[in-house]
């Protein structure tokens, strides 16, 4: 009997959890033993659960994804976890993987890439689709190719990103779980690294380079 890879599903569509878990019942050995769709009881699921991937989309509307991956990384060391995301691969790629993460798989490429990202993991190593070995190659022959934003820590990421997505400094505090002062200061450090004025020129900048937080339901999984 083949053993089974237990897959946790981590997403907020409903819809796109039936069409993953629909999509993986094709292979025998891939089994989906849970799901869920935000982040605060994902923990508990990895510890009941035990599952050796944990398929991860990164706009929940609860927890900053990044922030997730650590912590489950950091937790459950022996867990392996992929992300699935309509965010646009070339400016979360890097940040995922280098956050813990074995790998990037983006939404619009699911049914093409999803089960064959998922083999590359199983067997130990990490998926690099080739939309970001592009992006990391360019990067390595010259830094300067990247985009201004990946020089942002992640903390100044969030908070830019809160920005664009029109909360207010209060609020972006207590979700961040820091004092208004230090996301005032997060803020102005994006500003000068990126070369913005104002709050108006953020919010202009994310959405010309899609890094606004939306999640898109693919159509070959809203079926």
């Amino acid at each position: 009997m083949t053993a089974s890879y237990k897959i946790i599903i981590v997403d907020d569509h409903a819809i796109v959890r039936h069409g993953v878990r629909l999509l993986l019942s094709s292979q025998a050995d891939l089994q989906v033993v849970g799901e869920s769709r935000d982040g605060k009881e994902l923990p508990d699921l990895c510890r009941t659960l035990a599952p050796n991937l944990i398929l991860l989309d990164l706009s929940l509307d609860d927890r900053n994804g990044i922030d997730l991956i650590k912590k489950i990384s950091k937790s459950y060391p022996d867990i392996r976890i992929l992300v699935f995301s309509a965010l646009e691969e070339s400016n979360y790629a890097v940040r995922a993987l280098k956050s813990g993460a074995w790998g990037f798989v983006s939404k619009e490429q699911a049914a093409t890439d999803l089960i064959a990202a998922i083999r590359v993991v199983q067997q130990g190593q990490k998926y690099i689709s080739p939309t970001t070995s592009q992006f990391l190659a360019n990067w390595l022959v010259d830094a300067d190719q990247s985009p201004p934003h990946m020089s942002l820590s992640e903390r100044e990421f969030q908070t830019f990103q809160s920005i664009a997505a029109g909360l207010k400094t209060a609020e972006i505090a207590e979700k961040m779980n820091i004092s208004v002062k230090t996301v005032s200061m997060y803020r102005q450090r994006a500003l000068v690294k990126i070369g913005l004025r104002n709050n108006s020129e953020l919010i202009s900048y994310a959405i010309k380079n899609n890094l606004t937080l939306e999640s898109k339901v693919p159509a070959e999984l809203s079926l």
